[in-house]
């Protein structure tokens, strides 16, 4: 299995994109979700038969299956499988490269390959595999290609 392991704050949404989110809107936290970023992770999960991990500080906020329903809402076509463990509930955002070890650990036999995309610099042991987006621009069409190729590259042969 190919794995996204997936941060939506500076990825999925951004400073600009969040400035023109409507506030009356009725399901804020799904429209804060940029569309054209949806259509970018699509892409990769197109290419690449890829799976989505939540790592995003909203699994704090929400359920597994309400941040499904937000990401269907704003068009992903891909499949969720799990998120990853919380580790430190007082600070959510420090452990998240632990997590996603933790995660990986646990599914040892069943992952081929893996990216993280995030806007935090905090993956030192898996740098390769950690594409950082930028807040102000989010998830872009670069993002793309180097996230396919990582999800090609099986992590036997990752630098």
């Amino acid at each position: 299995m190919r794995v996204i392991f997936l941060d939506f704050d500076g990825g999925l949404n951004t400073y600009v994109y969040l400035f023109l989110v409507d506030p009356d809107s009725d399901d804020t936290d799904a429209s804060a979700l940029d569309p054209k970023a949806i259509a970018r992770l699509n892409r990769i999960v197109e290419k690449t038969d890829s799976v989505v991990v939540l790592s995003t500080f909203w699994r704090h906020l929400h359920t597994q299956k309400n941040i499904v329903r937000m990401l269907d809402q704003r068009g992903f076509c891909g499949q969720v499988v799990g998120h990853t463990p919380f580790i430190d509930e007082t600070q959510p955002t420090v452990m998240r490269e632990v997590e996603v070890q933790r995660w990986l650990a646990m599914q040892r036999d069943a992952v081929e390959s893996f990216v993280v995309l995030d806007d935090l610099d905090e993956f030192p042991s898996i740098k390769e595999r950690h594409i950082r987006t930028d807040p102000n621009k989010g998830l872009t069409d670069q993002h793309i290609d180097e996230a396919v190729t990582i999800l090609r590259t099986p992590i036997r042969n990752a630098a």
